[in-house]
């Protein structure tokens, strides 16, 4: 993506070094008593960025590794509205800015398997938001 990322934007990019992002500018909003994380965005983001990812290695037929990753940042202590759009009772419990997790996986287990890979990238964030259970769905298979 080139200029300035409008309010909300969604992107993706594709590098000439083979890299894929997914980002967003809106995984939070200004909401009742503050910045409230839309916890079910991160989950789908992640299933949509690797459907992404074997989309692209169906095209070509790329069998090999992947290294995959999330990050979000801005989110210490803010409380995560769950997907009924309810602030959940628990804030990020740690004082940090950003949470940044990554993972390796096989072309075949992005295509069979993204709820367990969506798992091993949120799930620590989701657990710490109280949203991992609510979540469950997106992390498995």
């Amino acid at each position: 993506m080139v200029g300035r990322r409008a309010q909300g934007e969604l992107g993706a990019q594709l590098t000439e070094d083979g890299a894929l992002r997914l980002m967003t500018s809106r995984l939070s909003d200004n909401r009742g008593n503050g910045q409230e994380i839309f916890a079910i965005m991160i989950p789908v983001l992640v299933h949509q960025a690797l459907a992404i990812a074997k989309a692209i290695a169906d095209h070509t037929g790329y069998l090999g590794s992947w290294l995959l990753g999330c990050a979000a940042t801005g989110i210490a202590g803010r409380p995560a509205s769950n997907k009924d759009y309810r602030v959940t009772s628990r804030p990020w419990p740690v004082d940090v800015d950003t949470y940044n997790k990554t993972c390796t996986a096989a072309g075949p287990e992005i295509a069979q398997t993204p709820g367990d890979l969506t798992r091993r990238l949120t799930g620590r964030l989701l657990r710490g938001l109280g949203e991992a259970e609510q979540l469950r769905e997106y992390l498995t298979d």
